[in-house]
């Protein structure tokens, strides 16, 4: 078995942030060892704008698995898939989309 590093975070207190920060780090590494056939709870976690006229959405899904972008502007209508992106070694999802017209969901999919 390899060792694999997170950042320490045993300085961070015994509270909720310091529990989903653990979480967040070990979470995506416990799941991709345990195979494919297990659902991973990959989630959204920010909505943001980078400060131009780009809106960044980041969230976390398993280590090289492939996502779909999906937006809605009505979460009647359903969502519509946008783009696909792929989860970087940490299971860092990340997309970047120019600030249109209107306020959107997002969220990412499985392909």
């Amino acid at each position: 078995m390899r060792h694999i590093e997170i950042t320490p975070i045993l300085d961070g207190g015994h509270n909720w942030h310091t529990a989903d920060e653990h979480m967040r780090q070990t979470l995506p590494r416990h799941w991709s060892a345990l195979g494919p056939s297990t659902v991973y709870p990959f989630r959204i976690d920010s909505v943001t704008s980078n400060g131009t006229a780009n809106i960044v959405v980041h969230g976390l899904g398993v280590p090289q698995q492939s996502y779909n972008v999906q937006t809605s502007q009505n979460l009647g209508n359903g969502f519509q898939t946008i783009a696909i992106t792929t989860a970087d070694a940490a299971g860092n999802l990340i997309y970047q989309e120019a600030v249109n017209a209107g306020p959107k969901f997002y969220r990412f999919a499985q392909q």
